[in-house]
């Protein structure tokens, strides 16, 4: 680690020399704000101004920018997107650099980056058992929060970011309560468990039109549900549909009897049949990486793609899977033949999308939001 005894002018140095690691640079745009203050020539804020290009044209030269599309930008106001570089530089130190928009999110969150008005920008005092507010410099606040974030995620690798989110303002205990897969009934029991009940007016339009404007006196049990107004999908409008057309859909995402069992249960998937067509092909929705080729009790012969860090897709039941873990395969790729292995009463395609996942067996969501040619 970076010692503060090397002298600001040799920092600099580094930096014109491009010799300096992203945690000099982010070293040396911290001491220019701590003297932010003071009357400084122009030739020094010259430099500072030019280390800070450095510092973006660096990262994005060095970054495939696997995260992006994860957060609409657009609803971000610049107090927010200014501080993108600190925490993407904070990320890649704590080993967590495809959480970059979910930090900025959290930011948006708890001061909407106002440094002026509170410099704990990530209100991340109460994660050291500190008095909310105690840290007054922007930047610890970034390098604190960011280390709590990552230290949840680190200790609970199989919960989705969603979660994550949720125990960034609840505290890790958390994770310990809940599944691995984000569920907002989930959060708030854990909140009224904490609260012992007791209940708080809360008048944000989500709150409102949930219960009429209330939550439980412990945390924010809104919190996640309000990180994911800044979220979307990132391969929104660049999917295709995993089957030939002529297409029928006979089972949709969300609650059903299920088929064999007879029980009310939540389907994570959207069911595909081509009627007519024998060894129907199944296409890649998207381009990416095979992660997972085998069989997989339930869903029989499976596929899971990875698309990005937290982006994946899923195919089910299949006769034959024609990729190994491993390949590279692009959109409209055919990756296995439909058939009906597995716990299936006929052959057919399940395919899943998840978002806000890591591993892709969890954090699903309805493929008719994603895909255009589904949607109604």
């Amino acid at each position: 680690m970076l010692k503060k005894r090397i002298k600001t002018t040799t920092l600099i140095k580094k930096v014109l020399k491009k010799k300096a690691n992203r945690y000099e640079k982010l070293i040396l745009l911290k001491r220019a704000f701590a003297h932010s203050g003071l009357l400084i020539s122009a030739f020094l804020i010259l430099i500072i101004l030019l280390t800070v290009i450095i510092i973006i044209a660096g990262d994005e030269a060095g970054s495939d920018d696997l995260t992006a599309g994860f957060v609409n930008r657009q609803a971000f106001p610049e107090s927010v997107l200014r501080w993108e570089p600190y925490v993407r530089a904070e990320a890649e130190i704590n080993d967590i650099p495809h959480a970059v928009d979910y930090l900025l999110v959290i930011i948006m969150l708890e001061t909407r980056g106002e440094y002026e008005r509170w410099p704990d920008i990530m209100q991340s005092s109460e994660s050291l058992g500190l008095l909310p507010n105690t840290i007054t410099c922007p930047f610890e606040s970034i390098a604190q929060g960011v280390f709590y974030f990552a230290s949840g995620y680190k200790q609970f690798p199989e919960h989705d970011l969603l979660n994550i989110l949720q125990a960034y303002n609840f505290g890790h205990g958390f994770l310990s309560y809940t599944e691995p897969t984000y569920d907002f009934e989930t959060a708030v029991s854990f909140s009224r468990r904490m609260s012992n009940g007791v209940r708080v007016t809360y008048t944000n339009p989500i709150a409102v039109g949930i219960n009429g404007g209330w939550r439980y006196n412990f945390g924010n049990m809104f919190y996640t549900k309000l990180a994911r107004e800044f979220l979307i999908a990132s391969h929104d409008g660049i999917w295709t549909i995993p089957v030939r057309p002529g297409f029928v859909i006979t089972s949709p995402f969300g609650w059903r009897l299920h088929p064999i069992t007879g029980i009310y249960h939540f389907h994570n998937g959207i069911d595909f049949i081509n009627p007519g067509v024998s060894d129907a092909p199944i296409f890649a929705a998207a381009s990416g990486t095979v992660v997972f080729s085998g069989w997989a009790g339930g869903y029989g012969n499976h596929i899971i793609i990875q698309h990005d860090e937290t982006t994946f897709s899923a195919y089910a039941h299949n006769r034959v899977n024609l990729v190994r873990r491993g390949d590279e395969v692009e959109m409209g790729d055919v990756i296995a033949i439909m058939g009906t292995t597995g716990n299936s009463t006929g052959v057919h395609l399940h395919f899943e999308i998840s978002l806000n996942s890591t591993t892709g067996w969890y954090g699903q969501v309805d493929p008719a939001s994603i895909i255009i040619g589904l949607r109604e």
